[in-house]
């Protein structure tokens, strides 16, 4: 099992290096199939020193907030998705911290070194990080993040329906009842568990 970007994922599909990806990018349809796996909202994850009180974050507290917007690296799928909203918006934001990891987003968050859009299976991965920093509910309009299951065109139909069971079982017992324990609010805007 490795990680990666989804660039990085697709390669070593290709290469048959690995069998299966599970990514936020589609990939070239004449090359793989994919299957979706589920959508899921962004949230705000900032330093527990930054305080909005009980109001909402606008995309003004967040632009004049003294602290960077920590980004994904340009080849990565989370870049991709936060880019395409922000140029939509015509919101401009400092950046001065590009990663290619959530684990490391996550703790630089923690550090008070910048905020950040987390995708929620992120922040899932990284629990022991969560007591270090504040997750709130992101401005509108949210980022939606949808993961698919990639994979070739030789593979056995059996075996991709085995992974879609055992991925549709974690997402209803582990990963939904987790989401909605960081962020209640995501309640209604996630897949039934």
């Amino acid at each position: 099992m490795v990680t990666g970007t989804s660039e990085r994922l697709y390669s070593k599909l290709k290469h048959r290096d690995i069998d299966w990806a599970i990514t936020s990018r589609l990939p070239d349809a004449s090359e793989f199939l994919t299957q979706k796996l589920f959508s899921e909202p962004s949230v705000l994850a900032v330093p527990l020193s930054m305080d909005f009180g009980a109001k909402a974050v606008s995309w003004q507290d967040l632009k004049f907030c003294g602290l960077p917007l920590l980004r994904y690296i340009r080849s990565s799928g989370g870049h991709k998705i936060t880019e395409s909203l922000l140029g939509a918006l015509s919101v401009d934001l400092p950046v001065k911290i590009e990663v290619d990891d959530g684990g490391v987003m996550l703790k630089l968050i923690a550090e008070g070194l910048g905020w950040s859009f987390i995708r929620p299976a992120t922040l899932i991965q990284h629990l022991e990080l969560t007591e270090r920093i504040r997750i709130l509910p992101m401005p509108n309009p949210v980022m939606q993040r949808q993961l698919i299951l990639a994979y070739r065109k030789d593979i056995d139909p059996q075996m991709r329906d085995e992974i879609l069971v055992i991925c549709d079982r974690f997402y209803k017992e582990t990963l939904h009842p987790e989401i909605i324990r960081l962020a209640p609010w995501l309640a209604a805007s996630l897949p039934a568990s």
